[in-house]
């Protein structure tokens, strides 16, 4: 079904579309966009800019529309300020190029080509126009969006054989994606030392072990496997393999689409706690929380920032069980109608919603020695 028509004119294309979206210049249109994001966990609204050319083709005018630009209801949302000096940039580049191409039609002359604003001549690029009745934040207001529809991944072939053969893989050799028992398993290349293992989200390695987690219905498991008892790293990954292979049959997958896992060392086992490491003369931790309000947009706000020489496993701890506390908060408020009320470090929150330990038990040296993995080698 079409964003952009009028319900009575919806199966009738070429009819007028909705008030909103007119801009009152016959060659420029809008676009209500759904977009999703890389890993298509996300979904985001957009506005299109469309321009309308009439071009010269096959010995005859053709009208042809092409996408001047977008803006996203994320940088909105950021940067309000900026995003309707970029949509109305936008839509003053369009008019630009309408303008140029009514001229030229008007004395027999038609492009050849899609035109952009640069390719008019340097007089005819700069164009202003009254866009004061088109809001962009009435244009997201406008629509709505659908959850992306999602289903776990489905085991092809028999399970027990699934298992056996992953269970002997060679996990210094490049593999192919599997799925076991709707979990899927893409295999990525992880360097430890002067060894390359190819592991999937949920095995990663810490500086004395490996770590395994994995997403399902009920939460997050997870377990470290330290490398003591072992004879070398590549038993003791043996060892997490087996594990983690048991645990994936276990365990049902989550019935919802999950964001990718970016920093598995630093993997919080909270869909909307993340760390951000950076440095300035001297390495960062910034332990943030991400929520939505009803209308889908995204807020950030800051648990606990960290320097390299303040990192400790008790601070660190007690953020963790506050982030835990923050995301069951939410949560509860989401359930007793309150989506709207954000959750911050400065809320006040019950007892009640309170862990006793963190989702996944980090520690500050497990932060450590995720920022010297990225030093040069």
């Amino acid at each position: 079904m079409s964003l952009n028509a009028s319900p009575q004119y919806r199966k009738q294309p070429g009819q007028p579309r909705l008030p909103i979206l007119d801009t009152q210049h016959p060659r420029i249109h809008l676009s209500r966009k759904r977009k999703y994001s890389q890993n298509r966990a996300t979904v985001f609204k957009a506005i299109n800019i469309i321009s309308e050319q009439t071009l010269w083709r096959n010995n005859k005018a053709e009208t042809v529309y092409t996408t001047v630009g977008q803006v996203s209801e994320q940088g909105y949302r950021k940067r309000a300020r900026h995003a309707v000096r970029r949509f109305r940039q936008l839509l003053d580049d369009a008019l630009a190029i309408g303008r140029y191409i009514d001229r030229e039609v008007a004395q027999g002359r038609y492009p050849k080509t899609l035109l952009h604003v640069d390719d008019l001549p340097e007089a005819d690029q700069f164009a202003q126009g009254a866009w004061e009745h088109l809001p962009l934040s009435d244009l997201f207001e406008s629509y709505t969006l659908d959850a992306p529809k999602f289903q776990p991944t489905t085991t092809f072939g028999d399970t027990v054989a699934i298992t056996v053969a992953l269970q002997s893989t060679v996990l210094k050799q490049p593999q192919k994606p599997v799925a076991l028992n709707g979990h899927h398993l893409k295999f990525k290349a992880q360097r430890v030392g002067p060894d390359t293992f190819y592991l999937p989200t949920g095995v990663c390695r810490l500086r004395q072990g490996w770590r395994v987690f994995i997403r399902h219905e009920q939460g997050v498991w997870s377990d470290t496997i330290l490398d003591e008892p072992a004879q070398s790293i590549d038993e003791s990954l043996r060892e997490a393999w087996i594990y983690f292979i048991s645990q994936l049959r276990i365990l049902s997958p989550s019935a919802h689409r999950l964001a990718p896992v970016s920093l598995q060392r630093c993997f919080t086992g909270i869909e909307g706690g993340v760390f951000l490491i950076g440095r300035r003369r001297i390495w960062r931790f910034q332990l943030r929380f991400s929520q939505k309000d009803h209308h889908g947009r995204r807020h950030n706000t800051t648990v606990r920032t960290w320097r390299e020489d303040t990192l400790s496993d008790d601070s660190l701890r007690l953020a963790l069980r506050h982030l835990a506390a923050m995301d069951n908060y939410k949560r509860h408020l989401n359930l007793t109608g309150s989506p709207d009320s954000l959750v911050t470090a400065d809320t006040t929150i019950p007892l009640k919603f309170w862990p006793d330990k963190p989702v996944i038990p980090l520690f500050a040296d497990d932060l450590l020695y995720e920022i010297e993995q990225r030093l040069p080698t």
